[in-house]
């Protein structure tokens, strides 16, 4: 067993430092400190194909997130404002329909609101897919 008393230094990023080192030491501080995490719409790209789509008020914090769980090999995103984080996903997800977004309900990728919402079309959706569907055009 180890007696006695152990002297511990502060250290200081400062010490030995320029004036003009510790001024850019000083401003580095500052701009980190002014930082605003990124609020928007992000894309996980794997081949040059979007394979998942997202949203969050920490963006690239999310995307790190995802690096422990999805296999991609790039990322994309889309600042845009909080309020509408829900539409602008949703939009881009019944677009792109990415691999590992969610599950298919009536073949369509789950999103956080669903497309006939967001076109404004509250009722006949289905009717008007099976209409289209069971259409015979002409030649």
């Amino acid at each position: 067993m180890l007696t006695g008393s152990v002297e511990y230094t502060k250290l200081n990023p400062m010490q030995n430092k320029t004036k003009e080192e510790r001024q850019a030491i000083a401003a580095k501080s500052h701009a980190a400190r002014q930082w605003v995490p990124l609020i928007g719409i992000y894309f996980l790209i794997k081949e040059r194909k979007i394979i998942y789509i997202g949203q969050s008020n920490n963006i690239l914090t999310r995307i790190t997130t995802h690096s422990n769980s999805k296999d991609f090999d790039s990322y994309s995103y889309i600042p845009c404002d909080e309020s509408i984080l829900d539409k602008l996903e949703s939009l881009y997800i019944h677009v792109y329909q990415p691999e590992l977004n969610g599950f298919l309900t009536e073949g369509r990728k789950h999103a956080p609101i669903q497309l006939h919402e967001l076109l404004g079309i509250a009722e006949g959706v289905s009717t008007i897919r099976n209409t289209i569907s069971q259409t015979k055009w002409g030649k």
